[in-house]
């Protein structure tokens, strides 16, 4: 009797959590199917769910592409934000250029992209165009940025899409991101190619049969223990890859959980210096110059946050900016670049950051008010080419 009432209580207990995983389940895919907010979609959606979402709805802003982690979405559309055609952040080019207008492509990360900023037109790229309008200048301005880009994405990106365009002046605004292409270790594993963060074929992440369930997914998400949806879809971090891992705060000092011995940020971005950065820099200066094009480099401007207000993690990205930016000033004159030092000249008001690399929407109208300025007063606004076709296959 005693045997049969426990195997009763098991059977119960089965039941009720069968019942429970299977509800729960239904009620996530649900959520996802039709009600989450586009940021749970990314976090939980399964891999199909976000392939689907990406060619058939042009809901998802990023894709993977061949030579690239990923792209800008081409055709994407959310509110009144959007992508053309190519999958450039905003309007859509004429097929024939005007023989009078002058073209802008700004390359760059998130800063660039102004990804924390919800409408196109409000982008430092697109406010830029708008000023140089108005006080006369016949150009178009291309939003060539690429979220989560750093030089490495930069150049790639200019040489396989942008350079086909043609632009008359390239706008360069990298820095931020490539702090993040240092965090490799052991510092062997921190190579030319990048091949330290970003993973082959061979590190990547198969979705399991457990992952299957968009209730599991859910749950290993929130607990740390699987990268979200998106990441997962986009990104294959190398084994040596930190940018992915969480970091202490340890008396001041950023250390990477979990290792022994401790191991602080600062050991990690000592021992990688900015090599790969300042040779990138190099290769997309030859680059455009080839292209008889002109070319800007832009120093990355930071907020001035309050003591305290920082993790240590952050801090030290903050510091290692400045040290990149001040290089990234010796390679421009180095090379007779032209170089405009917005870390110099863009304040600190709170009303002008998102956070402590992002701009608001004031923010980047600010900052093209400053980039529109230096190009007039450095007479860079010159017409190099004849009206051409913007199609990659075009010549």
């Amino acid at each position: 009797m005693t045997a049969l009432r426990i195997r009763k209580k098991i059977l119960l207990l089965s039941y009720f959590i069968i019942s429970s995983f299977l509800l729960l389940e239904l009620i996530i895919r649900i959520y996802l199917g039709f009600f989450a907010p586009i940021a749970d979609f990314k976090k939980y959606a399964s891999h199909e769910q976000l392939r689907k979402a990406a060619q058939q709805e042009h809901s998802l802003r990023l894709i993977p592409s061949g030579y690239l982690p990923w792209i800008p979405a081409p055709n994407f559309r959310r509110g009144e934000d959007r992508h053309n055609s190519l999958g450039f952040r905003g309007e859509e080019l004429p097929l024939m250029r005007p023989l009078d207008e002058i073209w802008i492509a700004c390359l760059g990360g998130s800063t660039t992209y102004d990804d924390n900023i919800e409408t196109w037109s409000e982008a430092y790229p697109a406010k830029l165009e708008a000023i140089l309008r108005e006080k006369g200048y016949n150009v178009r301005v291309i939003n060539a940025g690429i979220p989560l880009a750093s030089s490495y994405e930069s150049l790639i990106f200019y040489a396989l899409r942008v350079s086909y365009l043609k632009p008359d002046l390239v706008i360069s605004l990298d820095v931020a991101n490539d702090v993040a292409m240092r965090l490799v270790w052991p510092p062997e594993a921190y190579a030319p190619d990048n091949s330290g963060i970003v993973g082959s074929t061979l590190d990547t992440p198969q979705e399991r049969l457990y992952e299957k369930s968009a209730f599991l997914r859910f749950v290993l998400t929130e607990a740390g223990l699987r990268l979200s949806s998106e990441h997962r879809y986009l990104f294959i971090p190398a084994p040596t890859c930190l940018v992915t891992k969480p970091w202490d705060d340890e008396n001041g000092m950023a250390t990477l959980a979990g290792s022994s011995p401790k191991l602080t940020m600062r050991q990690v971005l000592d021992a990688n210096p900015p090599t790969n950065f300042e040779r990138n820099l190099r290769h997309m200066a030859a680059l455009v110059k080839n292209d008889q094009a002109n070319i800007l480099f832009c120093t990355c401007p930071t907020s001035q946050p309050a003591p305290g207000e920082l993790t240590s993690a952050e801090n030290e990205v903050l510091v290692e900016i400045r040290a990149m930016n001040n290089r990234l000033k010796e390679i421009a004159s180095d090379l007779s670049v032209s170089v405009i030092d917005l870390a110099e000249h863009m304040p600190g008001d709170k009303n002008l950051w998102a956070d402590s690399i992002h701009n608001t929407a004031e923010g980047a109208a600010l900052k093209a008010n400053l980039i529109a300025s230096f190009l007039i007063e450095g007479s860079l606004l010159v017409r190099h080419k004849s009206g051409v076709s913007h199609r990659a296959n075009d010549n």
